[in-house]
């Protein structure tokens, strides 16, 4: 398993809502 910083999966989670939420990501 490949170890990340609380920051990255802070992050992470923030992208993954919001692309949940919007259905595309960000350009």
């Amino acid at each position: 398993m490949i170890k990340i910083s609380d920051k990255q999966e802070r992050m992470l989670a923030f992208i993954e809502e919001f692309v949940g939420s919007n259905g595309y990501p960000p350009t």
